[in-house]
């Protein structure tokens, strides 16, 4: 368990490995009353739109409220260089969010947990990911992915890393897959995406779950054991790891149609 391959974004990584395409969502999330800013990982998908997964900007209490506060949305951002590509606030323009759809409340339908936003000043001199088609596992298990974010373990949400050595391990649900990546607070709406020679990359999933601990909302134990899925999981062996070595992805098909209906 713990970390393999995570490392910072190099200026190469920006051109080849999808980089560029990244930014960093601050938002603000009321904890006993206490506005503080929280930081999630969001991805162009045109000139205008991003990619996120919904529980970053919905509140913790009701999943069909979206949280207080303007959503900030800074791209290929690095805190310790004080350097960006872009940067632009956020509205919310589609999402899968509904009450009770996250953290084993009514429901453990993770695939819900997407969301498009479109930038109030677009940027249109890079492109922007593509997203896949991905109707079930097939689509998923051959490949070689990537995930890069802002998590906090890796670089305390100051810059992006990029770890290339994820693969689909199991189909939890529909739209739903469990993949061997190291991720961690601050990834959450991560892509899980390929590139290739050229640098033209392709989204086929969104991280969603980012802790197993059980003291924790988002238990991956918990869903495994919820939903009988066969796959071994013991919690046990992640209780003191910051790490995740399994966690929960939203798949490509549980979005796409929504942002082909945006173009």
């Amino acid at each position: 368990m713990g970390l393999r391959n995570r490392g910072k974004a190099t200026p190469q990584d920006f051109n080849k490995k999808g980089a560029k395409f990244i930014g960093k969502i601050t938002r603000e999330t009321e904890t006993r009353g206490v506005y503080a800013p929280s930081i999630c990982t969001a991805t162009m998908v045109s000139e205008s739109i991003v990619l996120s997964a919904a529980h970053c900007v919905t509140s913790i209490e009701d999943r069909a409220k979206f949280t207080k506060g303007r959503i900030l949305f800074q791209l290929g951002y690095n805190e310790l260089e004080n350097t960006k590509i872009h940067e632009t606030h956020l509205k919310i323009i589609k999402t899968g969010s509904k009450k009770t759809a996250f953290y084993g409340r009514a429901s453990l339908d993770f695939s819900y947990d997407w969301v498009l936003l479109e930038m109030e000043t677009p940027y249109n001199k890079i492109g922007a990911m593509k997203i896949a088609d991905v109707k079930d596992l097939r689509d998923l298990k051959d490949l070689s992915l990537m995930v890069a974010g802002y998590g906090h373990s890796f670089s305390k949400g100051q810059y992006i890393t990029i770890q290339d050595s994820c693969s689909a391990r199991n189909e939890v649900n529909k739209d739903l897959y469990a993949i061997d990546c190291d991720t961690s607070v601050g990834d959450s709406g991560a892509p899980i995406y390929t590139c290739d020679a050229a640098g033209e990359c392709t989204i086929y999933g969104i991280n969603s779950g980012t802790s197993v601990r059980p003291q924790k909302n988002i238990s991956l134990a918990r869903l495994y054991r919820e939903t009988g899925h066969p796959y071994h999981f013991d919690p046990k062996d992640q209780d003191n790891d910051k790490f995740n070595r399994i966690n929960i992805i939203v798949g490509a098909g549980a979005f796409k149609d929504a942002y082909l209906d945006l173009l």
